[in-house]
């Protein structure tokens, strides 16, 4: 197998979002695809009946490939011009998202027939909330924003505390008591597997009580809690040198291949049998000044030697580039870890 290269296994992602699934009850889960927007995961998880929240028109032309229902394609960008609108409707987008009068007007005017989501921002509420939004004192001074909606949104990018998640559901509450169109609210993303169980189950409570009181549609968006423990990035040691007290190790995977952090664990393929420990620091060959990442490891590590990054499903084959001209990594579907395993 050429190297770089990602391997996604299936029954990760399968098992990921069946547990989300009831981790988020009752929320429709939309996976976002700028998470990770290849084919290969969209397919998979286009058989299980779930959303997608789309951020871009080559997202969206993947789903219109693989002929996934209006219903289960949800518009998150918030500036679109005339054009993009109507080839999103052309892809089958039936659901829009605004923060500004502006994009308000355009989504009235060119996608009359769409569900129209009002994006808040909460940033007042949680350090952890995307900036991005309409804030009360703007809907105060624009009270169209919230009339012309028929639905809500906010997200927070960080889920430590669910009580910022469950401040934010107070605010939807207060304003939807004065807008009883609102039939959908998107609770944004970031949510996790390893959170409190105690803590999701507050929120699900929570949102049974909205759902049942309100008559709402409830959607959340998910990316990294689906992705990210089923991709791997495969890759050769291209060099290995010591330098200032250090072993530093050159991949022939890096920026171009879109690896720029830390992986969870890494394992040396062609050497299983690790002997000693190691302080290692990890460059790219074609920018070797730029540190990838750095780790304490028990693992040997020489020339030529095949390794596993995981946990890299997410946000990193969406970076990779052609910088220098290097090719775009190859990205291979497997079903389970044990047929990666035995290829190997």
């Amino acid at each position: 197998m050429k190297t770089p290269c990602y391997v996604i296994v299936s029954e990760i992602l399968k098992s990921n979002l069946e547990q989300m699934k009831k981790r988020m009850a009752p929320c429709n889960i939309f996976y976002s695809m700028k998470s990770n927007p290849t084919n290969v995961v969209a397919s998979v998880l286009s058989e299980m009946d779930c959303g997608f929240e789309v951020s871009s028109l080559a997202e969206a032309q993947i789903l219109n490939n693989l002929q996934v229902g209006e219903k289960r394609i949800y518009c998150g960008l918030p500036v679109l011009t005339n054009e993009q609108v109507m080839i999103f409707l052309e892809f089958g987008c039936k659901r829009f998202v605004y923060d500004t009068i502006r994009q308000m007007k355009r989504l009235v005017c060119f996608a009359p027939n769409t569900q129209k989501v009002l994006r808040l921002t909460v940033d007042d509420l949680s350090p952890g909330a995307i900036g991005f939004g309409v804030s009360i004192a703007e809907l105060e001074a624009n009270p169209e924003l919230l009339t012309e909606a028929d639905g809500m949104s906010f997200h927070i990018s960080n889920h430590s505390e669910i009580n910022q998640t469950l401040l934010a559901l107070d605010r939807v509450e207060q304003l939807m008591i004065t807008t009883p169109k609102i039939r959908l609210l998107n609770i944004g993303g970031s949510y996790t597997l390893t959170g409190q169980e105690e803590d999701y189950e507050s929120l699900r409570l929570r949102l049974y009580a909205l759902m049942r009181q309100h008559n709402l549609t409830l959607m959340c968006e998910l990316g990294s809690a689906i992705v990210n423990t089923a991709g791997n990035v495969l890759t050769r040691c291209v060099m290995v040198r010591d330098r200032g007290g250090f072993t530093d190790v050159f991949l022939d995977a890096g920026v171009p291949a879109g690896v720029m952090r830390s992986p969870k664990k890494l394992y040396n393929l062609s050497q299983p049998n690790p002997l000693h420990r190691h302080f290692y620091r990890f460059f790219d060959t074609t920018s070797m000044r730029q540190l990838l990442f750095q780790m304490h490891i028990k693992q040997n590590i020489s020339e030529g030697d095949l390794l596993k990054l995981t946990d890299y499903g997410a946000y990193s084959f969406c970076y990779s580039n052609r910088f220098h001209s290097q090719p775009m990594p190859e990205i291979f579907l497997f079903q389970e870890e044990q047929e990666f395993e035995k290829l190997v």
